[in-house]
């Protein structure tokens, strides 16, 4: 990579279009590109002003040259994205506990992989697979819900709201329970 280059990839990635199909939107060649500023003498603090950026955001791109390359190639898929590839690249793992957990969790979304890079801190020697069967297990099931708006008279919205209050409940799930009984009785 020359000068031309790293600016070229830099420029486009934290300031242009954030289109997968453009170039500079790599994550591992932005890395390569923040690498090769540093080799060139520029500090993080230089890296990050120049693009106006973090030197947070710098170090994490940097970070992701330090995976394995398996876990590489999961980025560069797209199946494991750069905050939770930078997360595992500074986790205290051996190389192939890392390229486990990057199997493991590609994937998933970002929230649940950090949780399976936590857990394998914890617990380098565990079975990744399982605890990820876990961590999807463990979602509640979603349910679709529709609405519906009922337009009341007054004096029907204070019987109902009579009603609730002797029931002790909701005008919601009144309303509710009066509409699934009637669908009951009818089918």
């Amino acid at each position: 990579m020359d000068e031309k280059r790293a600016r070229t990839v830099l420029t486009l990635g934290f300031k242009g279009k954030k289109r997968k199909d453009e170039v500079g939107t790599n994550p591992l060649e932005m890395a390569e590109a923040c690498k090769f500023h540093l080799k060139q003498g520029y500090s993080l603090e230089e890296i990050a002003n120049k693009y106006s950026v973090s030197e947070r955001l710098v170090g994490k791109f940097i970070s992701l040259l330090r995976l394995p390359s398996e876990v590489r190639t999961q980025l560069s898929k797209g199946t494991i994205g750069i905050d939770v590839a930078s997360q595992l690249a500074e986790a205290r793992l051996t190389e192939e506990t890392k390229i486990k957990v990057g199997n493991v969790i590609a994937g998933l979304s970002a929230h649940d992989a950090r949780g399976i890079i936590q857990y394998a801190k914890k617990f380098p020697n565990a079975s990744f697979g399982e605890y990820r069967q876990r961590v999807l297990n463990s979602k509640p099931k979603k349910e679709e819900i529709s609405l519906i708006v009922i337009s009341l008279q007054e004096e029907g919205y204070r019987k109902l709201k009579e009603q609730a209050d002797k029931q002790k409940t909701s005008i919601h799930d009144l309303g509710q329970r009066i509409i699934n009984e009637w669908l009951e009785k009818r089918s």
